[in-house]
């Protein structure tokens, strides 16, 4: 009898301990001085580059919608802001975007002070009938005043482009460059900018962004340069540019001179390659390229000897460009030759030049020379420096032009500069 007392009394004892042990553990633990946290969204690390990580990707007709949850709720106020501009105070966030890329930022902060926040980017889509446009080099970095260009799709429907509020309604497009030319507005400081594209109902579209400048910055023909040829050199705030200075010799007298192109005759030097730099009124000039604006520059001159120019321009070839675009498919035969005449310039045994500046922000940079219907490739070349690339025409090719009805050049990540035979 005794052992079932005192087992019994062993239950009561452990089952007054758990229940000592539950009641604890809902004893309320939050306060102001705890640190802030959301617990949701939670969006992915900024990669090894630093790069803000894509949270959504969705269409220019869907409306974003999150929640955000926070702790401790009661102490704490939640701030949405896009591309740094505080839009809502309030957990529940919702809105329609134009198309472009936005940065999302969301910020905990509770009453004492203390604040944590999430950040990533949100890529909204145009719809395919929209007005649109791709970056296929530097020339979202503007001047104000000025004349620039945007590349993309649809862009014959676009009647007027918006900037920082102000309209401009000089756009032109240009069919054979795929782009439209417009005006920047008069009087944008510097920094950057949301573009609005609009149709003639007055409906507008999102053309992400442009950087307004007032520094002078080359930003194409630096590298490369030919004895006794005109030396073109483009970029935005070109007209504030005072003196070149390559292979030891300054240059201060200039063909043209305008905002935006520098055009001068490339200096008597044995062919070679020389360091380039330049000055403007504020001090140096400098040149454009993807791992950042630098003050020098390597230049390539070379000799033009020999050659018939076929062709000389700036155009941005790749695939990714839309069908008709002459980037997607840059037609030699029947375009610069005519079909029926063309074996009065091309012979078995000439050589073909195409001379080409890398677009510095692609991804890869591939060449290739192919027939009109893409197959099968004659030349396939990757590169990581601007050059010239020289293929020789075959008898067989010569004899199979007339059946595949056309040479054309095609590829990702360049500029083709010149087309020449030799």
């Amino acid at each position: 009898m005794k052992k079932i007392y005192y087992l019994l009394l062993a239950l009561l004892v452990t089952s007054l301990t758990f229940t000592a042990c539950t009641e604890d553990e809902l004893i309320e633990t939050v306060s102001e001085s705890d640190f802030p946290m959301i617990l949701d969204p939670v969006f992915p690390d900024r990669d090894e580059n630093g790069n803000l990580p894509t949270v959504a990707t969705l269409n220019r007709d869907q409306t974003y919608e999150l929640t955000a949850r926070v702790t401790p709720s009661e102490y704490v106020t939640v701030k949405w802001y896009i591309d740094d501009v505080e839009v809502l105070t309030g957990l529940e966030f919702s809105a329609l975007f134009k198309a472009g890329t936005y940065n999302l930022k969301i910020v905990a902060t509770s009453t004492n002070g203390m604040s944590t926040s999430r950040e990533g980017l949100l890529q909204i889509d145009p719809l395919d009938t929209d007005p649109s446009t791709t970056t296929v080099g530097s020339e979202r970095i503007v001047a104000a005043g000025s004349k620039a260009r945007l590349y993309g799709n649809n862009l014959n429907l676009v009647k007027y482009v918006v900037i920082g509020g102000q309209t401009s309604d000089e756009v032109t497009y240009v069919e054979a460059d795929g782009c439209i030319e417009y005006t920047v507005p008069e009087g944008l400081a510097n920094g950057e900018y949301r573009v609005l594209l609009g149709d003639e109902d007055g409906m507008e579209y999102g053309g992400n962004k442009v950087t307004i400048s007032s520094s002078s910055l080359v930003t194409g023909g630096a590298t490369k340069a030919y004895l006794g040829e005109e030396w073109v050199l483009t970029g935005v705030n070109l007209d504030q540019i005072q003196s070149l200075t390559v292979g030891g010799e300054t240059i201060t007298t200039f063909l043209r001179q305008s905002k935006t192109e520098l055009v001068l005759e490339c200096p008597d030097l044995a062919a070679g390659d020389y360091t380039l730099t330049g000055q403007t009124a504020a001090g140096s000039l400098e040149f454009y390229t993807a791992e950042g604006n630098v003050t020098e520059v390597t230049v390539s001159i070379s000799e033009m000897t020999g050659k018939t120019v076929l062709w000389e321009g700036h155009q941005y070839i790749s695939w990714d460009l839309p069908e008709g675009d002459p980037g997607h498919q840059f037609n030699i035969i029947p375009d610069l030759i005519p079909l029926e005449s063309y074996q009065d310039v091309l012979k078995a045994g000439s050589k073909l030049k195409l001379s080409y500046t890398l677009e510095p922000t692609a991804e890869y940079h591939q060449l290739q020379i192919t027939y009109l219907d893409w197959d099968p490739r004659l030349a396939t070349v990757d590169f990581t420096a601007d050059g010239v690339y020289e293929f020789e025409i075959t008898q067989e090719i010569l004899d199979a032009i007339p059946s595949e009805g056309g040479l054309i050049i095609v590829g990702h990540g360049y500029y083709l500069d010149m087309v020449s035979v030799e």
